[in-house]
């Protein structure tokens, strides 16, 4: 065999273990996407997909693109698919999740009807277009095609969990609350199930339900990104901050592509007074995608900025947030910056909109509370405090605020009862203490106040204010 015939032989075998590696990576890819791990699946396919590959392997790659959150990418392998084979359903049901997830629910409609009219009884491809009508706000349309969806399949769990979600947002929590009940019953390890009721439990304020519900969602589907999110963010409304971590690299993780998880990382940084590690976090967010929408990377910025004292550069980045995100959080925070700028007009006007999302929601009227406090606005403050308890307020803070509001009206009984209460729930409440003494002062209830003094100081034995007042009624 001469050289040149030995050469030609090489290259041909070298191709051929090309080829063959290429379409096992391919098979391995399309497996573990069938299998639900996307990550995988993006990770085996992407050196093997070319412009040779068939509708399956493009199907599959832009699924799991898409799943991992690279949208922009997975709309372009969607298309390779259709071109293949313009009737393939599943190709044509995952561009109609596509198109929903950016909001664009006509052109999502077109595709999950496409789809439908090649398989009018198939059960993914209605679920999925019951839950975008549900996202457009269209509860019922998503009520019609779900009780055509239990006409061919009456003991479907998939079919109670998007009843489930069409009655949540319809804020009917009550029946909402029996079909994912019901769909437990039919599939006891139904994460779609325990996801669901754990929204339902957080809006009815039952935090613990809530977070067991969330935990309960991922342990059944540990793929499972939006579980991980949501007990992510209630990890950070409980302000545990080291779990709240680990859900949102977990979901970062399931969604590599997603800017959501990581701008929830830089997020939970700021909630740690990180800020100059969140900052750095945002800065790569928005270095490393310049053609995203950057919207959540510049309200975390805002919110950086805001704890920083840096209230106009904290409203620069607000302006460039999509007012199309703007939520009942971000509304109380922009008040407060607001108020921060003594601009008390806009402060006001943002906690209306935060009113608006939710009437029921506490927070929203303890932050009034204390910039109506600020404000000197004393009777609006304490009528701020009295709503936000009302509601469910776990903040003792508002017992203190509403205490001091009572003290500067010089109702200072009323304002002892107040301090009571919060010390009641709380006995080394330091603040109670000391505004409680001071108050009893001002009632010339002397020994009391020497006692609640006294208290202060055991708590907190270097509190200098504790200390002077307490020298200058020790002789009366």
């Amino acid at each position: 065999m001469n050289t040149q015939t030995f050469k030609i032989l090489v290259v041909f075998f070298l191709l051929a273990v090309s080829g063959s590696a290429f379409s096992q990576n391919l098979d391995a890819g399309i497996k573990a996407a069938k299998g639900g791990n996307y990550v995988k699946a993006v990770e085996l396919m992407k050196s093997s997909i070319n412009s040779e590959t068939g509708y399956e392997a493009n199907y599959y790659y832009g699924l799991s693109l898409f799943q991992t959150g690279a949208v922009k990418q997975a709309e372009t392998y969607l298309t390779k698919a259709l071109r293949d084979d313009d009737e393939g359903v599943e190709a044509l049901k995952t561009m109609g999740d596509l198109f929903s997830s950016k909001k664009d629910y006509a052109k999502a409609d077109s595709y999950y009807k496409k789809a439908l009219a090649q398989e009018p009884e198939n059960l993914n491809v209605l679920f999925a277009q019951a839950q975008s009508y549900t996202n457009a706000g269209k509860v019922d349309d998503a009520i019609t095609t779900l009780t055509f969806a239990k006409t061919i399949s009456e003991n479907n769990p998939d079919v109670f969990v998007g009843l489930g979600d069409a009655y949540y947002y319809r804020r009917a929590y009550g029946p909402a609350v029996d079909n994912y009940q019901k769909a437990l019953s039919l599939n006891p390890k139904s994460a779609g199930a325990q996801f669901g009721l754990g929204q339902v439990y957080f809006k009815q304020k039952k935090y613990n339900e809530a977070l067991d519900a969330y935990k309960k969602s991922v342990e059944f589907d540990n793929n499972f990104a939006d579980g991980y999110l949501e007990l992510g963010r209630l990890y950070y409304f409980n302000e545990n901050y080291p779990n709240a971590l680990d859900a949102f690299k977990k979901y970062a993780e399931l969604k590599p592509g997603s800017i959501e998880g990581e701008t929830y990382i830089a997020k939970t940084l700021y909630g740690q007074k990180k800020y100059d590690e969140a900052l750095k976090k945002l800065d790569e967010i928005v270095a490393n995608n310049p053609d995203a929408d950057l919207s959540s990377a510049y309200k975390y910025m805002a919110y950086v900025y805001h704890d920083k004292g840096e209230y106009n550069k904290s409203l620069d980045f607000f302006a460039k947030v999509n007012p199309e995100i703007i939520d009942l959080e971000d509304h109380i925070m922009l008040a407060k910056i607001h108020a921060g700028n003594k601009d008390y007009t806009n402060a006001y006007l943002n906690f209306e909109e935060a009113i608006q999302h939710d009437s029921t929601d506490d927070n929203t009227y303890y932050q009034m509370g204390i910039v109506q406090f600020g404000e000197k606005n004393y009777t609006g403050a304490i009528a701020s405090f009295d709503k936000s308890l009302s509601l469910g307020s776990q903040q003792l803070a508002a017992y203190v605020y509403k205490g001091l509001s009572l003290y500067s009206l010089q109702k200072y009984d009323d304002a002892i009862k107040e301090f009571n209460t919060a010390i009641s729930m709380d006995n080394s409440f330091v603040q109670a203490w000391l505004w409680k003494a001071r108050s009893e002062v001002q009632l010339d209830k002397f020994e009391e106040a020497k006692a609640s003094y006294k208290k202060v100081l055991e708590l907190d034995p270097g509190n200098q204010s504790a200390q002077d007042d307490l020298k200058l009624i020790e002789t009366k």
